[in-house]
């Protein structure tokens, strides 16, 4: 199975790696990392991730960008699951109509529903053909900035710093293998890989 998973921080088309925030190799392990005895185990382990950069440096990108990528792996017979770990693009029908011909190819789109803590739609999870997943504490109660209503299919653990709901004594907070303490749906939607991947 192969997972695309559109992000920012992973090789580029001259396979150098360039990192800037180390979001998009967070997001990887949590859909493939390997059982190495050290850190985690990726929901999907057995996956082979394609990765494509669509976001810069400081998390932003063109709207372009982001469905020639969408455009490109629709057309990859290898791609199961396009993850887009990323939000706030705003209702196009351009991102649409990419979003609906990967679905016609086959491909599952799995997107973040954002973590402004509304009930408003947000894109691309909103999508029709787009499973948007919100995020859950330890506890498995809905993260208090996640979004919730139309753009929500699913929820992920995504973690909320501002409680302890598992009541182990610590925050409720996702830890990278950076030391960085995050909460987000971007973290979550690659947990839903999951779905098509094992």
């Amino acid at each position: 199975i192969y997972t695309l998973s559109l992000h920012d921080a992973l090789p580029i088309c001259d396979g150098q790696s360039r990192s800037s925030n180390f979001h998009g190799t967070h997001v990887a392990g949590i859909v493939a990392a390997v059982d190495n005895n050290q850190g985690v185990v990726g929901v999907a382990n057995q996956a082979k991730l394609v990765p494509v950069r669509v976001l810069g440096e400081a998390g932003t990108g063109s709207l372009g960008d982001l469905i020639a990528a969408i455009e490109w792996a629709s057309t990859q017979p290898d791609i199961d699951v396009i993850n887009l770990s990323l939000g706030g693009v705003g209702d196009s029908q351009a991102l649409e109509n990419a979003i609906n011909a990967a679905h016609n190819a086959g491909k599952l789109v799995v997107a973040a529903a954002g973590n402004q803590a509304t009930d408003e739609q947000t894109f691309p999870a909103a999508f029709m053909n787009v499973v948007g997943v919100g995020a859950v504490d330890g506890g498995g109660v809905r993260a208090s900035y996640s979004n919730i209503g139309p753009s929500v299919d699913l929820v992920a653990p995504g973690g909320d710093a501002s409680r302890d709901a598992n009541l182990d004594n610590s925050a409720d907070v996702v830890v990278s293998a950076w030391g960085s303490r995050s909460e987000s749906t971007r973290l979550n939607s690659s947990h839903w890989n999951n779905l098509v991947c094992r």
